[in-house]
């Protein structure tokens, strides 16, 4: 797979493991898809959290 970059998202990689949070541009892109990943589970469980309320309020809605 290839990926392009905007020299912004080339410079942030960079800049990262220049200062040495990670060593590698594969470390640097491993760590973003992880944070996406979580943040989409997230999301996903706050979505699902919120049904029963949506539930209720959709049914009340129906009954006025």
């Amino acid at each position: 797979m290839n990926i392009l970059l905007n020299s912004e998202q080339e410079q942030f990689i960079q800049a990262e493991i220049a200062n040495g949070r990670y060593e590698t541009v594969e470390q640097v892109i491993n760590e973003a898809l992880k944070l996406l990943e979580n943040y989409n589970r997230h999301k996903d469980e706050k979505h699902l959290e919120e049904i029963p309320q949506k539930v209720v309020i959709g049914s009340e809605q129906i009954q006025t």
